[in-house]
């Protein structure tokens, strides 16, 4: 029976939106009504800057106190609840948007309405569940009491429950809907020698060093500098006369899977959804620190390195030696595919879809029970 899915996402970074229209695209193909709704175009102006602009601020300026304030609110104390405090208060017009729609389920894959979720979801009778795109899930993606949760990782469930018990038998594993390019199982031949340099949707991190180092190496370089403007044209300025240095900007899915998939290694920070992507496609991953945003995509790095998919590299001296030394190993290159591809979940989307459709049946099995 065809139902009715409304998909909250939030516009900081590109993983909350990709994971969001993943889900929407597979929910359209089965029939269903699915939409996308950024939080961000709704809120009020002041708080969208404040969230929104604040985070890409202190990820390009101060990524230590972004660091600070993502570890001191994953407990419950004053940073949390002051958080929530703002994400409750001014997110009000979600409210909105969710009765006019009327959706049998709402599905976040940001965490920021989740606090006004409870008072709709009694009001309303929708179902509520949450796509958590990181590995660790952090405190904020506990809120609201949702009917159900989709987690990335074994590990991520593990911490969950110790979180919150309740979520035993409500949780699903199935890694983070990613697009649809990303998955199948074409065979690609990967260039010899070729680095695919990208540090994120916005564009932070020191992409001059690693350019300037790697270059001198036998290797070609395509570097991707997300949809900082800014960030593209100064690295045209100083690199685009370099024959064996490419500068894209924002790059479509299509053709970033297509350059994941020939490239001989990724270089990069391990963001939920460039994980997963990297993961499916079988892409040798080194995820270099200084481009990390600290917090949830440490916990990433740390689990790819635990997995053998990725190389956690701390510094440029080891950048140089570790890409020289797996550029010369093809064999240690295609250990790290197949720990990809063991541990992908490209079918994250359908695996999701099923459930939410169990859990229109299963509300409206209850409700004509009830009645």
């Amino acid at each position: 029976m065809r139902k009715r899915f409304l998909v909250l996402s939030a516009s900081t970074g590109n993983g909350h939106h990709s994971a969001g229209n993943a889900l929407v695209s597979e929910l359209l193909s089965r029939g269903h009504e699915a939409e996308m709704v950024d939080c961000m175009d709704h809120v009020p102006v002041a708080f969208r800057h404040w969230f929104k602009g604040g985070y890409e601020m202190l990820v390009r300026r101060n990524p230590r106190m972004w660091g600070h304030l993502y570890k001191t609110s994953d407990k419950p104390y004053l940073n949390y609840w002051v958080q929530t405090w703002l994400d409750r208060t001014w997110t009000y017009p979600i409210d909105e948007v969710i009765r006019l729609y009327k959706p049998d389920c709402v599905v976040c894959t940001h965490s920021v309405a989740q606090p006004r979720l409870p008072s709709i979801r009694k009001e309303l009778g929708c179902k509520v569940a949450v796509v958590v795109t990181d590995l660790r899930p952090h405190r904020m993606w506990l809120r609201g009491k949702p009917d159900y949760f989709f987690v990335p990782t074994p590990f991520t469930e593990k911490i969950l429950y110790e979180r919150l018990p309740y979520t035993k038998g409500h949780t699903d594993v199935v890694g983070i809907p990613i697009h649809p390019a990303f998955t199948g199982t074409v065979e690609y031949d990967r260039s010899p020698n070729t680095l695919l340099l990208s540090s994120g949707g916005i564009g932070a991190g020191p992409f001059e060093d690693v350019i300037e180092r790697l270059s001198h190496h036998d290797v070609n370089i395509q570097v991707v500098a997300g949809r900082s403007k800014a960030a593209k044209d100064r690295l045209t300025t100083l690199f685009g006369s370099s024959p064996n240095v490419e500068i894209f900007g924002h790059v479509a899915p299509d053709k970033m899977a297509d350059m994941m998939r020939r490239t001989t290694l990724l270089i990069g920070k391990s963001g939920g959804l460039t994980t997963f992507e990297a993961l499916a496609t079988g892409t040798p991953f080194l995820i270099y620190k200084p481009f990390l945003i600290p917090g949830q995509e440490e916990d990433n790095a740390r689990w790819l390195d635990d997995i053998g998919a990725g190389k956690l590299v701390l510094d440029p001296e080891a950048l140089e030696h570790t890409v020289d030394d797996l550029l010369a190993n093809p064999a240690s290159r295609s250990r790290m595919t197949a720990a990809g591809i063991e541990n992908a979940y490209p079918d994250a989307a359908q695996m999701i879809s099923d459930r939410l459709e169990e859990l229109c049946r299963s509300s409206r099995t209850s409700k004509a029970t009830m009645a």
